[in-house]
């Protein structure tokens, strides 16, 4: 399947042969560390998804990666190089218009990124005391 315009086809042959085929390789791919990057994908084919089954669902979508890139530091010289892709992504405007094309584009591009994302703080619990009084 080195062929892209076998892929881009994707006739019922070829889905028949990447879920019997390749689906079974996937168990073996080690995706630890992985995460955020994972989650970012699912984002983006959501709003994939979205773009062309109900765009309505954008609104509800578009926050939710906006978000996660907002949590991207901007100092780091690897968040800087994807600025133009980081901006288009902050514009509701673009995310109507954007073909699956550019959509893709951004998720190959910032998912290798997203593990720079800053964390939520972990709440911190102090020690717990148990007070039992005795008969």
């Amino acid at each position: 399947y080195s062929d892209e315009k076998v892929l881009r086809q994707l006739s019922p042959k070829t889905q028949q042969d990447l879920l019997s085929v390749l689906a079974p390789l996937m168990q073996w791919l080690d995706v630890r560390g992985q995460s955020d990057a994972m989650r970012f994908d699912m984002d983006i084919l959501a709003a994939q998804s979205a773009r062309y089954t109900n765009p309505e669902e954008l609104d509800v979508l578009w926050p939710v990666i906006v978000e996660k890139v907002e949590r991207l530091p901007p100092h780091l010289a690897q968040v800087q190089q994807q600025g133009q892709r980081i901006n288009q992504l902050r514009d509701l405007g673009w995310w109507k218009q954007a073909s699956l094309e550019e959509l893709e584009d951004i998720r190959i591009h910032l998912r290798g990124i997203m593990h720079l994302m800053q964390k939520d703080a972990t709440p911190k619990f102090g020690s717990i005391q148990v007070d039992i009084s005795e008969d």
